[in-house]
């Protein structure tokens, strides 16, 4: 994850924090979406997702395919994920 960008990398710590036993299901859906996505809006996804403590699969994906990637997040207030 950390060849796709800062903002994955910093969300596959996250996962494997929140999800000790079960963190590879997450991070095996995040990487496939690399088969078909940019690593740009894979990376802007995560950066969405690490903002708001997210580590499901499901809704990182949702965050991509209804493009909230796009949207403007604050910066100082997640700097470290």
């Amino acid at each position: 994850m950390a060849q796709i960008g800062n903002y994955c990398q910093q969300l596959f710590f996250l996962i494997l924090e929140e999800h000790p036993r079960d963190w590879h299901r997450p991070v095996a859906g995040i990487l496939s979406l690399a088969k078909y996505y940019p690593q740009e809006v894979i990376e802007a996804s995560c950066k969405r997702a690490c903002y708001y403590g997210i580590t499901q699969y499901s809704v990182i994906k949702n965050i991509r395919h209804n493009g909230s990637y796009l949207l403007p997040t604050e910066e100082a207030s997640y700097a470290e994920c």
